[in-house]
């Protein structure tokens, strides 16, 4: 019994972490400027934050520690909203992130999502491409989303930006994970019919390279629509040409040719002066990117510049004609991509056949510590990461598990820190952050994030109910302390009443009516209520210690006692 309650009291705040070097060398693969490496980095980044907050808190450093942490925290927030601006939201003291249920299953598809877009493409040797949030997000923090240059018209953005993704994906060989960005942007209807026609076309290419020709037809017959009704000609005849290969693809030769023959006139068609234009400007070059990461020690801050670095619309798109002469050549082999807007171009990509197929349509296999045990997930090709998986098999036993040994989370990976960014949003870092405040002498602060935890739907109700309980608890003395010493006698009593009342009763406070603390919470109100008794209720004897000691500090207010009894 004592052992466990120990194990309530004083559990340390999660996650254990690999060493730094590891962490850094994955930021920097976002260098390669493929979407998969860029994603990775993502997740390393706010990895890193994590790692050099505790680094900091470590060496008393409580002003770094909170910047650390409100970063990683603040990222993990922007995977659901990506144009969220976290320096501008982290330069204003006073807005807090929110928390809620919608976000925690947000932040759950998120995860599933990333975990199947970094699944190896091969066997490994050993040395915002994922849908976003629909949340609804705080008016307070709605100006941060604002922040940057973007689109007069918002459709035309949110198609562009799918294409640009999707074609991304696509490059990397990830059509499962290119489908998912860019069909959750098919729905929009945008006056400039060029961005859906374009949208429409790398979807097909989508379907294509999993398999799905009947899907693609449909698929590409829209795109041809779209594309003829807007009179762009170069559209016309890429849309034609998928058509061909489709009709390829389900048997009728006929058809494609016919497609084909019409796609090549559709291509003579391009005005010279369209076919004259140049390609776009070169993207970052290695070169660069190498030297931004020639440092010893890469600041944390550092790595989202970098990866905006790394990749570049004009790495994959051209306006060079001869971009596309698997049009003019009926090349079955070949598809032809675009990306629509500003940076508004065309590319290649190498038709999977049947064999590449059904490799790609394998599973793997992905391991995730939980305490002692790993527990596994397969995913990949038509195996999805469901939200309902993760939770059945990590979050509701997490919730209900006895031990601190049963939540000993190790990140060993992005693998691991991708399954669990909504325990980092809604637990770690909400107690990392107001562990912080409470050292800088913030209490109310330091309160308000101890009940950000505390409305964390998958909260262990023993383990991590108990820890943040006693947490708030210190809180509560030190800030009444805090008071005393200030001549603030009334406002040290009202904090110090939070935990027991001056008539040593039980009083109406969030430590006694939050659902979360409920096992802590019962212990104290069995130890208030028998307070008298002899001998004392056994109970966890940390909350009974800093329930007797809170009592003794109001009893000492009542009869005037001198401020020095708290030193």
């Amino acid at each position: 019994m004592a052992l466990k309650h120990c194990e309530a009291s004083f559990a340390p705040v999660l996650p254990r972490m690999r060493a730094r070097e590891q962490i850094v060398a994955e930021v920097g693969a976002a260098t390669s400027g493929r979407a998969v490496d860029v994603a990775r980095s993502t997740i390393a980044e706010i990895e890193l934050h994590v790692k050099d907050g505790d680094g900091f808190y470590r060496q008393g450093k409580y002003g770094a520690a909170l910047d650390e942490f409100q970063w990683a925290r603040a990222l993990i927030y922007q995977l659901l909203h990506p144009e969220f601006h976290v320096p501008s939201y982290l330069g204003s003291k006073n807005v807090t992130l929110p928390v809620s249920k919608e976000i925690e299953t947000n932040l759950l598809t998120v995860s599933s999502d990333i975990a199947d877009l970094i699944r190896p493409q091969d066997v490994e040797m050993r040395p915002s491409f994922w849908r976003v949030g629909h949340d609804t997000v705080p008016e307070s923090l709605k100006p941060y989303l604002a922040i940057g240059f973007h689109e007069v018209v918002s459709d035309e953005e949110v198609l562009q930006l799918a294409s640009a993704q999707g074609v991304a994906l696509l490059k990397d060989n990830r059509p499962e994970a290119a489908l998912k960005v860019m069909g959750a942007a098919a729905h929009v209807t945008p006056d400039d019919l060029t961005f859906s026609a374009a949208l429409h076309l790398n979807i097909a290419c989508a379907l294509l390279q999993l398999g799905d020709a009947e899907k693609a037809t449909d698929a590409t017959s829209l795109s041809l629509k779209q594309f003829t009704n807007a009179k762009d000609m170069i559209g016309t005849a890429q849309a034609a040409h998928l058509a061909g290969i489709c009709a390829t693809r389900t048997g009728n030769p006929a058809q494609a040719k016919e497609f084909f023959t019409q796609a090549g006139e559709f291509l003579s068609r391009v005005p010279a002066q369209s076919a004259a234009e140049g390609a776009q400007a070169p993207g970052m070059g290695p070169e660069r990117l190498a030297v931004a990461l020639n440092a010893t020690i890469l600041p944390a801050v550092a790595a989202t510049a970098l990866r905006e670095m790394a990749l570049n619309v004009g790495d994959f798109v051209s306006r060079d004609m001869n971009a596309l002469q698997p049009i003019s050549q009926q090349d079955a082999q070949s598809l032809t991509f675009r990306v629509p807007g500003r940076a508004d171009g065309w590319g290649t990509l190498p038709s999977l056949n049947e064999s590449q197929i059904h490799q790609q349509s394998k599973t793997w296999q992905v391991g995730v510590s939980v305490g002692e045990k790993i527990v596994s997930f397969e995913l990949g090709g038509a195996t999805q990461l469901t939200v309902d998986d993760v939770v059945r098999k990590i979050y509701e036993p997490w919730r209900t598990a006895q031990r601190f040994a049963d939540i000993d989370m190790v990140i060993g990976g992005v693998a691991t820190t991708t399954i669990y960014l909504t325990h980092l949003y809604g637990y770690v870092l909400a107690v990392k952050i107001g562990d912080t405040y409470h050292d800088l002498g913030l209490y109310a602060k330091a309160e308000e994030y101890f009940l950000q935890a505390s409305a964390y739907g998958f909260l262990n109700t023993e383990v991590e109910a108990t820890a943040l309980w006693m947490r708030m608890g210190f809180n509560v003395i030190d800030w009444g302390t805090s008071l005393y010493k200030n001549d603030n006698v009334e406002n040290a009593k009202a904090q110090y009443s939070k935990i027991i009342t001056e008539t040593a009763g039980v009083p109406d406070s969030f430590f006694y009516t939050t659902a979360s603390l409920v096992i802590p919470a019962s212990a104290a109100k069995t130890f208030i209520q028998n307070i008298l008794a002899r001998p004392l209720p056994d109970i966890n004897p940390d909350i009974a210690r800093l329930i007797l000691d809170t009592h003794g500090f109001l009893q000492q207010i009542l009869v005037s006692c001198p401020r020095n009894y708290f030193a």
